[in-house]
């Protein structure tokens, strides 16, 4: 099940265990919909999610702004062995104004991690760490 994606320019292939498609599909189907795929060869792939959700009312409250109402920031610990996922999640956190820390294997983590020190602990799921 483990396979690697060449990559065309050089880079260090991409690698993984082959379940996140298969995984986001049976949880869209859990909700009622699907993923679906078209491709073109030499073009690429095109992924559509669809899910069936109940509408709802759209409620107008002017006394609350969400520019006025900033999520609090969270010292995060994040675990990740793969440096592109490490850069990917970690300007995500810090976008969001959260101070991230990065162990690159859970004996680091283990290391690093202090009762009371992160608020968050992230695990991006890898066989490899």
């Amino acid at each position: 099940m483990y396979y690697q994606v060449k990559d065309s320019h050089g880079g260090k292939p991409a690698t993984g265990t082959g379940i996140g498609l298969a995984v986001s599909r049976r949880l869209a189907k859990n909700m009622g919909g699907d993923i679906t795929v078209t491709s073109e060869q030499g073009k690429g792939s095109t992924f559509t999610l669809t899910i069936h959700a109940p509408s709802v009312a759209e409620e107008v409250d002017d006394a609350f702004d969400e520019d006025d109402m900033p999520l609090p920031a969270l010292n995060v610990l994040l675990v990740e062995d793969i440096e592109l996922n490490v850069i990917v999640a970690r300007s995500v956190l810090e976008k969001l104004g959260n101070s991230v820390d990065v162990a690159m294997t859970g004996k680091a983590a283990l290391e690093m991690f202090k009762p009371g020190e992160y608020d968050l602990g992230c695990w991006i799921f890898s066989c490899q760490i």
